[in-house]
C-alpha cells in the first residue's frame, strides 16, 4: 500500500510541476507583484498549487513508512522522467538525444533502487 501511496505522491507532483508550467505561460512577460490578482485567478496555477500540497502529505506518510535514502532518489528521478516526457509528449516542448540518454540512464537506476536485496 506504501509504495500505491508513492505512485499517486508522484504523479501529484508532475500535475503540479505541469500545470505550473501551463500557467506561467498564461502569465505577462514582466514580472511583478501586480501579477498576484492574475495567479490567485489562474485555474492552472491553483491546481498546481493543490497538486503540491496534497502531494507534500503524501510524501510525509511515505516517509513515516519507508527509508529517506530509498524514497527521495526514486521519487525524484521519477518526476524527473515523467516531467520530461510529459513536457515533450504534452506541452511540445524540445528533448535532445542527451537528454534521451540521461532519462534511459535514470530510469534504469530508480530500477536498480527499488530492485529487491
Amino acid at each position: 500500500m506504501i509504495y500505491f501511496i508513492l505512485f499517486i505522491d508522484i504523479s501529484l507532483t508532475v500535475t503540479a510541476q505541469l500545470l505550473l508550467r501551463v500557467g506561467a505561460r498564461r502569465l505577462p512577460a514582466e514580472i511583478s507583484l501586480s501579477i498576484v490578482p492574475e495567479v490567485l485567478r489562474n485555474w492552472y496555477l491553483l491546481g498546481g498549487m493543490a497538486c503540491f500540497g496534497a502531494a507534500f502529505f503524501l510524501y510525509i506518510l511515505v516517509l513515516s513508512r519507508l527509508p529517506l535514502h530509498a524514497v527521495y532518489p526514486v521519487s525524484t528521478a521519477a518526476a524527473l522522467v515523467l516531467i520530461t516526457t510529459f513536457s515533450y509528449l504534452f506541452l511540445n516542448e524540445a528533448i535532445t538525444a542527451r537528454q534521451i540518454a540521461g532519462i534511459g540512464t535514470i530510469a534504469a537506476g530508480i530500477f536498480f533502487i527499488m530492485m529487491p536485496k
